[in-house]
């Protein structure tokens, strides 16, 4: 099967005291508005994911997410902190090849947009202490079921919380579909395992796509316009929206490490090759049930993605019918007003 990569990545939310101090917060637009850079690049006022409120209050803490992806930039400064294990499906080492940073740019940025630390260095992760389990796959080319299927079955075993997976196969097998609604189901002491697939940027309709199964929350881009991104794919079965930019990228972190032409840690929006796309969207949505999860770890999959949908702001000019549309989902996310649905849902 061959995978297709999604790349773009989001940060936005708005200033508390734990990210004030972080010097390229002002531009991780896609977590909140700041007035500077905001009128500097035209950008829609409510282009942001609206988590200010929840970003003040929480960071992930306690909640494990396995990003399964090709490869990350293990000593990156910003990601130390967070990750917990690095392990290959293939054989379960911890061998990870990273002497390219071809290999290990698309991993990095994600995992810099979930869990980039509170250091007063660089970025402020949407989850900054969530723990993160790195399981890599081989997204370079062909990537077959056995392969998905080890990579799901590690981050069973490792009990995570939630599964990013910035990337999709266009054809899921059954045997894989099957795993993922066993681990929805099962998962979290049966309260289910949360999936966050990206469903990609080639502006398209994804009908057997693993982000259009019900099991999974299937998350598209908004650009700088906050409206659909022109490449986000789209279908019935996608869920939410996020920021994924279109002029713009998302900033986050960079396998400098590996780049001897790239000296910084960091992809800044603005450069001409930032991340961008429903890749980086995908984490903004993981980073936010993250948050979710640390105010109400009881919350059944079920219970969180009802409220992700209820919650989310009806953008764009295309009708919602029951809610809903084919290229919006259920519209886009809103983080305060997510958390604040599953409390009360939570209270009922």
């Amino acid at each position: 099967m061959r995978v297709f990569l999604v790349l773009l990545l989001v940060l936005s939310g708005c200033k508390n005291t734990q990210t004030i101090d972080e010097p390229l917060y002002g531009e991780q637009w896609a977590l909140h508005y700041d007035k500077g850079f905001y009128e500097a690049y035209g950008i829609d006022a409510d282009a942001h994911i609206h988590a200010e409120t929840t970003l003040s209050h929480y960071t992930g803490k306690g909640i494990k997410i396995a990003v399964i992806d090709m490869g990350i930039e293990r000593n990156h400064p910003e990601i130390q902190h967070s990750l917990r294990k690095v392990i290959n499906s293939r054989d379960r080492s911890d061998e990870i090849l990273c002497d390219d940073f071809s290999l290990c740019y698309h991993g990095t940025a994600i995992v810099g947009v979930i869990a980039s630390g509170i250091n007063n260095e660089g970025l402020r992760g949407i989850a900054p202490d969530a723990q993160i389990v790195f399981i890599h796959i081989d997204l370079a080319g062909y990537v077959g079921e056995d392969e998905i299927l080890d990579a799901l079955k590690i981050a069973e075993e490792e009990n995570v919380d939630i599964i990013n997976a910035s990337w999709g196969t266009g054809d899921v097998s059954p045997i894989v579909e099957n795993k993922i609604n066993q681990m929805a189901i099962e998962g979290r002491n049966g309260k289910g395992t949360l999936f966050v697939f990206a469903s990609g940027n080639n502006d398209k309709e994804q009908t057997n796509d693993e982000s259009m199964l019900e099991s999974v929350i299937g998350v598209g881009s908004t650009d700088e316009e906050n409206l659909r991104a022109y490449y986000s794919n789209f279908g019935e079965g996608l869920d939410i929206v996020a920021s994924g930019g279109y002029l713009l990228g998302i900033t986050t972190t960079y396998p400098y490490l590996s780049d001897t032409t790239h000296t910084s840690p960091y992809i800044k929006a603005e450069e001409e090759e930032s991340f961008r796309g429903t890749s980086a969207s995908t984490p903004l949505v993981t980073g936010a049930l993250a948050l979710m999860l640390e105010a109400y770890p009881n919350a059944t999959r079920t219970q969180i993605t009802q409220a992700l949908h209820q919650s989310s702001d009806k953008i764009g000019n295309v009708e919602y019918i029951d809610g809903k549309n084919l290229y919006y989902g259920y519209g886009k996310l809103n983080v305060d007003k997510a958390i604040d649905r599953l409390k009360s849902t939570l209270k009922q």
